[in-house]
């Protein structure tokens, strides 16, 4: 539970990547902007070439496109993707992050085969 005006994080995780590792993704995430706003995302490290970034919280839509550059090793693994820090507004209530147009894909531009948690609820409360 979050209360009204409090900062808090959201992980975009991908668990048990296989070889030939992940090199890029994009996502669009959904929300309720009278119940959140989007302060800032962090991406894992290796993500460094961020093409898109666009949080449009008037809309309640983040959208992003980011890989990593060179020739480096995909990501495997169980991976923190990218950190999403949220600001809980002043309206209480039971509040959903949607995830939706995922795309992953690998260092030779083949498309990694994706299946996601796509509803995430939670309650802002004082």
């Amino acid at each position: 539970m979050n209360q009204p005006g409090q900062t808090f994080e959201v992980k975009l995780v991908a668990h048990q990547i296989a070889e030939p590792g992940l090199y890029g993704l994009q996502f669009t995430l959904h929300f309720d902007p009278s119940r959140i706003q989007i302060g800032a995302v962090n991406f894992h490290s290796n993500l460094s070439l961020v093409a898109q970034q666009a949080i449009e919280n008037n809309l309640g839509q983040l959208t992003v496109t980011a890989s990593q550059q060179g020739a480096i090793p995909g990501l495997t693994g169980d991976i923190t993707l990218a950190t999403i820090i949220l600001a809980a507004t002043q309206n209480e209530g039971v509040t959903t992050l949607n995830l939706d147009n995922v795309i992953a894909g690998a260092g030779d531009g083949s498309r990694l085969g994706v299946s996601t948690q796509a509803e995430f609820s939670f309650t802002i409360s004082r």
